[in-house]
């Protein structure tokens, strides 16, 4: 394993444990049924067995490929946004 993908696994175990679940590895990842944004608990609702919708949200939510962490201020219509699916967004 090469210093950049440990860098990016240790970035997503560290991204996880903000968001309040556990990553350990891409292999055997299952969405969690709720993750913690802004001090508060969203429940999710996605197909479990779906791949693209696993990749889109590691890379996403974990990668932060959009840069969303940076932002320092929490949004309350940011965290609203109602029926957005993650392959609609990646």
């Amino acid at each position: 394993m090469t210093g950049k993908r440990i860098r990016a696994l240790l970035f997503r175990i560290i991204r996880a444990r903000k968001l309040g679940f556990k990553f350990t590895r891409s292999k055997n990842f299952n969405i969690p049924s709720n993750v913690i944004v802004c001090s508060t608990k969203v429940f999710l609702k996605a197909p479990l067995d779906d791949l693209s919708v696993k990749v889109a949200f590691v890379e996403n939510l974990l990668d932060d490929c959009y840069g969303l962490q940076k932002l320092r201020k929490c949004d309350k219509s940011v965290k609203r946004i109602p029926n957005v699916k993650l392959k609609d967004v990646a």
